[in-house]
Protein backbone atom coordinates (compact mmCIF):
# COMPACT_ATOMS: atom_id res chain seq x y z
CA UNK A 1 0.00 0.00 0.00
CA UNK A 2 2.94 2.76 0.88
CA UNK A 3 4.68 1.99 -2.05
CA UNK A 4 0.96 4.07 -3.83
CA UNK A 5 2.40 7.34 -2.11
CA UNK A 6 4.92 8.33 -4.04
CA UNK A 7 3.76 7.76 -7.68
CA UNK A 8 0.72 9.79 -6.74
CA UNK A 9 2.87 12.53 -4.94
CA UNK A 10 4.81 12.82 -7.89
CA UNK A 11 1.96 12.96 -10.19
CA UNK A 12 0.67 16.35 -7.95
CA UNK A 13 4.59 17.87 -7.55
CA UNK A 14 3.62 20.26 -10.23
CA UNK A 15 0.54 21.45 -8.46
CA UNK A 16 1.91 21.24 -4.90
CA UNK A 17 4.90 23.16 -5.83
CA UNK A 18 3.03 25.93 -7.53
CA UNK A 19 0.97 26.10 -4.81
CA UNK A 20 4.06 27.36 -3.20
CA UNK A 21 4.69 24.53 -1.18
CA UNK A 22 7.64 21.76 -1.05
CA UNK A 23 7.84 18.31 0.32
CA UNK A 24 10.30 16.26 2.24
CA UNK A 25 10.06 12.44 3.30
CA UNK A 26 10.63 10.47 6.52
CA UNK A 27 12.50 7.58 7.09
CA UNK A 28 8.97 5.85 8.23
CA UNK A 29 7.89 6.60 4.86
CA UNK A 30 5.57 9.72 5.80
CA UNK A 31 5.84 13.29 3.53
CA UNK A 32 5.61 16.39 5.06
CA UNK A 33 4.14 19.15 2.53
CA UNK A 34 5.04 22.61 3.78
CA UNK A 35 4.46 26.04 2.52
CA UNK A 36 7.66 28.77 2.60
CA UNK A 37 8.02 29.42 6.13
CA UNK A 38 6.73 26.25 7.61
CA UNK A 39 4.15 28.18 8.60
CA UNK A 40 1.24 25.52 7.23
CA UNK A 41 2.52 21.93 6.84
CA UNK A 42 0.66 18.79 5.77
CA UNK A 43 1.58 15.48 6.25
CA UNK A 44 0.66 12.24 4.13
CA UNK A 45 1.20 8.73 5.62
CA UNK A 46 -0.65 5.10 5.68
CA UNK A 47 -1.76 4.35 8.85
CA UNK A 48 -2.74 0.44 9.00
CA UNK A 49 -5.05 0.39 6.35
CA UNK A 50 -5.86 4.34 5.70
CA UNK A 51 -4.38 6.77 3.78
CA UNK A 52 -4.15 9.63 6.24
CA UNK A 53 -3.51 13.46 5.62
CA UNK A 54 -3.12 15.71 8.83
CA UNK A 55 -3.04 19.29 8.88
CA UNK A 56 -1.12 22.11 11.47
CA UNK A 57 -0.38 25.47 11.55
CA UNK A 58 2.50 26.44 13.23
CA UNK A 59 0.25 27.72 15.93
CA UNK A 60 -1.70 24.92 15.85
CA UNK A 61 -2.31 21.01 16.93
CA UNK A 62 -2.13 18.98 14.14
CA UNK A 63 -5.67 17.18 13.03
CA UNK A 64 -6.85 15.39 10.48
CA UNK A 65 -7.92 16.74 7.15
CA UNK A 66 -8.71 13.59 5.01
CA UNK A 67 -8.55 10.23 5.37
CA UNK A 68 -9.44 6.97 3.13
CA UNK A 69 -8.53 3.49 2.39
CA UNK A 70 -8.50 4.97 -1.60
CA UNK A 71 -5.25 6.29 -2.38
CA UNK A 72 -7.35 8.04 -5.66
CA UNK A 73 -9.47 9.76 -2.96
CA UNK A 74 -6.39 11.18 -1.41
CA UNK A 75 -5.55 12.27 -4.64
CA UNK A 76 -8.21 14.13 -5.17
CA UNK A 77 -8.15 16.04 -2.15
CA UNK A 78 -4.93 16.81 -2.34
CA UNK A 79 -5.59 18.44 -6.05
CA UNK A 80 -8.83 19.85 -5.39
CA UNK A 81 -6.45 21.69 -1.78
CA UNK A 82 -3.25 22.65 -3.56
CA UNK A 83 -5.09 23.88 -7.15
CA UNK A 84 -7.07 26.50 -4.54
CA UNK A 85 -3.96 27.42 -2.67
CA UNK A 86 -2.33 28.01 -6.42
CA UNK A 87 -5.23 30.02 -6.97
CA UNK A 88 -5.30 32.02 -4.30
CA UNK A 89 -1.04 32.90 -4.96
CA UNK A 90 -2.38 34.13 -8.39
CA UNK A 91 -5.39 36.16 -6.92
CA UNK A 92 -8.08 33.95 -8.26
CA UNK A 93 -11.35 32.84 -6.26
CA UNK A 94 -11.48 29.90 -4.84
CA UNK A 95 -13.52 27.51 -6.00
CA UNK A 96 -16.17 25.78 -4.05
CA UNK A 97 -18.37 23.24 -5.22
CA UNK A 98 -21.30 24.31 -2.80
CA UNK A 99 -22.82 27.40 -1.31
CA UNK A 100 -20.99 29.02 1.48
CA UNK A 101 -21.33 28.93 4.39
CA UNK A 102 -20.95 25.03 4.46
CA UNK A 103 -22.25 22.33 6.64
CA UNK A 104 -23.04 19.15 6.52
CA UNK A 105 -26.52 19.50 5.20
CA UNK A 106 -25.15 20.36 2.13
CA UNK A 107 -23.12 17.50 0.88
CA UNK A 108 -23.96 16.29 -2.64
CA UNK A 109 -27.11 14.18 -3.02
CA UNK A 110 -26.29 10.12 -2.52
CA UNK A 111 -23.90 11.61 0.67
CA UNK A 112 -24.33 11.84 4.41
CA UNK A 113 -21.52 13.91 6.46
CA UNK A 114 -21.84 13.30 9.90
CA UNK A 115 -20.11 12.95 13.34
CA UNK A 116 -18.14 9.56 14.06
CA UNK A 117 -18.60 8.12 17.50
CA UNK A 118 -14.91 9.26 18.20
CA UNK A 119 -16.12 12.55 17.32
CA UNK A 120 -14.59 13.76 13.80
CA UNK A 121 -16.48 13.98 10.71
CA UNK A 122 -17.44 11.00 8.70
CA UNK A 123 -18.34 10.65 4.98
CA UNK A 124 -20.56 8.58 3.95
CA UNK A 125 -21.99 7.36 0.71
CA UNK A 126 -25.43 5.40 -0.24
CA UNK A 127 -23.71 3.97 -3.13
CA UNK A 128 -21.38 1.68 -0.63
CA UNK A 129 -17.84 3.49 -0.92
CA UNK A 130 -15.53 3.74 1.53
CA UNK A 131 -15.83 5.83 4.75
CA UNK A 132 -14.27 9.09 4.78
CA UNK A 133 -12.99 10.95 7.53
CA UNK A 134 -11.68 14.33 8.21
CA UNK A 135 -13.10 18.08 8.19
CA UNK A 136 -16.33 18.84 7.95
CA UNK A 137 -15.46 21.15 5.02
CA UNK A 138 -13.36 19.28 3.38
CA UNK A 139 -15.58 16.03 3.41
CA UNK A 140 -18.31 18.05 2.14
CA UNK A 141 -16.35 19.99 -0.91
CA UNK A 142 -15.10 16.02 -1.29
CA UNK A 143 -18.49 14.71 -1.98
CA UNK A 144 -19.02 16.87 -5.28
CA UNK A 145 -15.68 15.47 -6.73
CA UNK A 146 -15.46 11.68 -5.49
CA UNK A 147 -16.54 10.29 -8.48
CA UNK A 148 -14.20 12.02 -10.55
CA UNK A 149 -10.67 11.39 -12.31
CA UNK A 150 -7.72 12.89 -10.90
CA UNK A 151 -7.58 14.36 -14.76
CA UNK A 152 -10.88 15.13 -15.00
CA UNK A 153 -10.99 17.14 -11.36
CA UNK A 154 -7.58 19.10 -12.12
CA UNK A 155 -9.49 20.05 -15.54
CA UNK A 156 -12.43 21.07 -13.95
CA UNK A 157 -10.12 23.67 -11.61
CA UNK A 158 -8.26 25.23 -14.17
CA UNK A 159 -9.85 25.06 -16.96
CA UNK A 160 -13.19 25.08 -15.95
CA UNK A 161 -14.68 22.55 -18.67
CA UNK A 162 -17.89 21.25 -17.19
CA UNK A 163 -16.86 22.45 -13.91
CA UNK A 164 -19.49 22.11 -10.66
CA UNK A 165 -17.29 24.31 -9.06
CA UNK A 166 -17.97 28.04 -8.87
CA UNK A 167 -15.82 31.22 -7.76
CA UNK A 168 -15.82 31.93 -4.09
CA UNK A 169 -16.35 35.59 -4.08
Amino acid sequence: MSNELKPMIDRLLETINAAGYSIVTSQDGSWCLYNLGGEVKMYLLQAEDRFVVSRAERSGEEEVFFASQSIVDIELALLHCFTNLFRRREHQPFLVATPVPISPRKAAPGFTVSHSPDGTWLLQSTAGAPERTGRMITLVEFSYYAHMRPYDLWKAMNLQEDSPFQPLT
